[in-house]
């Protein structure tokens, strides 16, 4: 259904012309045409109240409309016969603010139809919509049909565009098939008021995404009209296809176009492609870049290449779009050399558009193979493009830099003239997070800065600038943008109390290597406070109240960039946190002494250090330093515990310099002498506690283990003696241990082990009497601290009589059990001591009986 304005009637009347065209299925037993007339009804759109009835006469007689194939190689099936009959009659509308509905129902539809349910019980509904007064409109009308069928497994495409006289922009979609009428009520009459006709049922697994299935499914192309399918199966289908029309981007009005599908069987042939040669003008998705007085040129490729027994077609390639004539876009049009070839073939296109021409768009080279056997295919393949404004260097934005809270300064590189290409202004644009927008056209070509005082939040907004190059013809043209340069955005954060972690984002990634400075404000007064090749800076102050900033010189043009100030910061110096020592002790078998510190607990470390001397000396000397704060022991293993006591100090500094000494600590160190077996032992206090220690405990210990707990004494105390009266004892040793009254942690502190070793002793008889009287039975020699004793007991001929290894042990004066005979023997004893001595003596001794 479509309509065309006549023109005014009165001043207060439009005459219309409305056509309906309808088609049927021309074979025996399909219902025929209303003859001579059809009724449509029109309502006010804005009630939806029915304004008048009109009677439609058929103009002629039905035709018979030819069977159109995809597919000319294959015969048209006997069932398949399309007739069409046109209605037309004119009606004078008052003219309304609001428009008309224009409606026509009629039952039924073919019952083959295989998408929708019931198709033999349901009707078609078309509906038109008349535009208010004041818009003088024509409807859209479709100037062609779709072939009679097409082929199962065939990529089939079809231009559905309409043609408009009044030059508004069209839209299309698919669209719900409507139904009117019923089997009962096969001519419905018009009601009083506008109910839209609803829409068919779909039979599943069709719906308006799948109207018919195939691959690719049933689509259309919103802005050309062409559809497209690959079907998979055989059959009636239905669809509607809608044209919407819109002028000034406001919609007008839609019509829609009820179709039936028909798939058959074909033979197989495939269609020809083209594709695009490779070019450096080539962008995203095919997007042919052409620049404004530029003639350019692009090369397409089309080939044809059949499967089975099918030889590769004759392929007639051609373009088709508004820039090659024909439509609105002003000459000089683009020319494409169309060809008629066997393939491969070679085609080219060539446009050099003048600067009126709409900045975008799409056109279609169109490849179709003659081959009536088993049938033409048409390739369609679509290209866009995008028309840019010459090739001018656009200039490089270099500095931005901050001028105050609502200003920033723009300065830039200007490009050679011999490099503008005709191009006479600059178009400065500004991101704020928003999106690129234009705030500024610059006709003077060689200024090179720019203030922008329409800006504001500088210190928490980051303001990015870009520059393109434009040229009049007749309206500004611009280019392709330069690279944005961005407002330096700073951050200080407060990371200790004496020091901020202060960051920034740069101007312009593609400057090599940039030199920051770094400045910093309080009290009227600014310094610069650093240089940094990062974008970050760790400022450290005692006292300080105020911003910082950043500034860069750009490495081309040496302009300078300022960053706008960063947020307040307060850093305020406290007095540091002492760091004593805890304890200084010797480890576990004297490997060393072992120091401990309390932690330090403020945020500004800058280190710790230890410091050792021996006792008696001021020569200290460093020996560990670090600022991690969990760091509060340290082993040192160079000394020799043994011989010496070792005193140590901590010395603590903040990250201004403010140095805090600990009060010095010295382990204990025991030494002895003996002599005659009288021990003597003496130790140094431990020093350092406060309050010193409480008392002070002396250990006898094995092999560096504390075992028995002697005696515990005042701290005052410091020597110790008494006489080594077991002389089983391998060893004496000893360890000093210190103890101050505290509940937990660092009460306790040992001493080095001191040990005295008693060098092996013995006592030889020269006679006994083996006679059992209890006195002076045997031969035994008497000794002490002896680890090991050899005794051998040989008769005058030489020969052994009698030989014991055990420490202590004694000859009875038999040999193999029987009493040895009266008369002098040899004795040969070797005794080794815990000292690590070893002695030998030989004698003789007198067996009496």
């Amino acid at each position: 259904m479509t309509y065309k304005n006549l023109g005014n009637v009165g001043a207060n009347s439009v005459l219309y012309e409305i056509r309906v065209e309808l088609y049927r299925d021309c074979g025996i037993g399909n219902p025929i045409f209303d003859d001579p007339i059809i009724g449509i009804g029109i309502y006010h759109e804005d009630t939806h109240g029915l304004f008048t009835t009109i009677d439609m006469p058929m103009v002629g007689l039905p035709q018979i409309i030819p069977n159109r194939a995809a597919n000319p190689c294959v015969s048209a099936p006997t069932n398949i016969c399309y007739e069409k009959a046109v209605y037309v009659q004119t009606v004078t509308l008052p003219k309304t603010g609001v428009g008309y509905r224009v409606t026509w129902a009629r039952c039924c539809r073919n019952s083959t139809i295989v998408n929708i349910e019931n198709p033999g019980d349901v009707g078609i509904g078309l509906e038109a919509f008349i535009p208010p007064a004041g818009l003088i409109n024509n409807s859209p009308v479709f100037p062609s049909l779709p072939p009679t069928y097409i082929c199962m497994g065939e990529l089939f495409e079809y231009d559905h565009s309409a043609i408009d006289v009044d030059g508004d922009e069209l839209k299309y979609s698919l669209t719900n098939p409507k139904q009117g009428g019923t089997p009962d009520i096969p001519k419905p009459l018009p009601t009083s008021f506008y109910l839209p006709y609803p829409s068919v049922i779909w039979q599943n697994p069709y719906n308006l995404n799948n109207i018919m299935g195939g691959s690719p499914m049933l689509n259309i192309n919103a802005t050309t009209g062409l559809f497209q399918v690959k079907p998979t199966a055989l059959g009636q289908f239905v669809m509607s296809v809608k044209v919407e029309e819109f002028r000034n981007g406001i919609k007008i009005d839609e019509i829609t176009r009820d179709l039936q599908i028909n798939v058959i069987d074909c033979p197989v042939n495939f269609p020809p492609s083209t594709v695009i040669d490779a070019n450096p003008n080539i962008g995203l998705g095919d997007t042919l870049r052409f620049y404004a007085g530029e003639l350019n040129c692009f090369t397409f490729s089309t080939t044809d290449i059949n499967g089975g027994n099918i030889a590769a077609d004759e392929v007639a390639v051609s373009a088709i779009g508004d820039i090659f004539g024909g439509g609105t876009i002003a000459q000089p049009y683009a020319t494409f050399t169309a060809t008629n070839a066997y393939s491969p073939i070679n085609t080219t296109m060539c446009w050099q558009p003048n600067c009126s021409v709409s900045a975008a768009g799409s056109f279609t080279i169109r490849s179709q193979d003659n081959n009536n056997c088993p049938g033409p295919n048409i390739d369609n393949k679509v290209f866009y493009y995008q028309i840019l404004p010459g090739r001018a260097t656009p200039p490089q934005v270099r500095c931005v830099s901050v001028m105050g809270e609502n200003q920033i300064q723009v300065t830039w590189q200007n490009p050679p003239v011999a490099k503008l290409g005709g191009f006479n202004a600059y178009i400065l644009e500004r991101n704020s997070g928003n999106g690129w927008q234009n705030i500024a056209t610059l006709t003077d070509s060689l200024t090179n800065t720019f203030t922008d005082s329409n800006v504001s939040n500088t210190d928490s907004v980051s303001y990015c600038y870009r520059l393109s190059t434009a040229k009049i013809c007749p309206t500004y043209f611009v280019g392709e943008p330069g690279i944005g340069v961005c407002s330096i955005l700073v951050t200080a954060v407060q990371v200790s109390e004496v020091q901020a972690l202060i960051t920034w984002s740069p101007p312009y990634t593609g400057w090599s290597n940039p030199m920051y400075q770094v400045f910093a404000y309080q009290n009227g007064t600014e310094d610069m406070i650093g240089t940094t090749q990062n974008t970050s800076f760790l400022y450290t102050g005692c006292t300080f109240s105020g911003n910082f900033r950043i500034m860069t010189v750009a490495p081309n043009n040496f302009c300078v960039t300022y960053s706008a100030y960063s947020n307040n910061v307060d850093l305020v110096d406290q007095v540091p946190k002492p760091v004593d020592i805890c304890r200084a002790t010797v480890m576990p078998l004297d490997r060393g002494n072992e120091v401990q510190w309390n932690k330090y607990t403020s945020d500004d470390l800058k280190y710790y250090r230890l410091f050792r001397a021996k006792k008696g000396s001021n020569d200290f000397i460093k020996i560990f330093e670090s600022n991690n704060p969990s760091d509060t022991v340290f082993r040192d293993t160079t000394v020799n515990v043994d011989a010496a006591s070792y005193c140590y100090y901590t010395e603590t500094a903040d990250l201004c310099n403010n140095i805090h000494k600990s009060p010095v600590h010295c382990v204990v160190n025991i030494q002895g002498t003996e002599a005659d077996y009288f021990i003597q032992l003496k130790w140094n206090p431990y020093t350092g506690w406060t309050p010193p220690p409480s008392r002070i405990e002396l250990w006898r210990t094995l092999d560096g283990i504390p075992i028995d707990l002697i005696a515990a004494y005042d701290p005052s105390l410091t020597s110790f003696e008494e006489v080594a009266e077991d002389v089983n004892l391998p060893k004496y040793c000893y360890k000093i241990k210190a103890i101050r009254d505290l509940s937990e942690g660092c009460s306790e502190t040992w001493s080095n082990e001191f040990c005295i070793i008693f060098a092996p002793t013995a006592f030889y008889p020269n006679a006994f009497t083996p006679n059992r009287d209890g006195i002076n039975d045997v031969f035994a020699p008497v000794g002490a601290f002896q680890q090991s004793f050899d005794l051998y007991i040989y008769d005058r001929w030489g020969r052994l009589a009698h030989h014991t290894q055990s420490i202590g042990g004694a000859w009875d004066g038999t040999k193999d059990g029987v009493p040895a005979p009266e008369g002098v023997y040899t004795y040969r004893v070797v005794i080794t001591g815990y000292d690590g001595s070893a002695s030998q003596r030989v004698g003789t001794v007198t067996l009496i009986r």
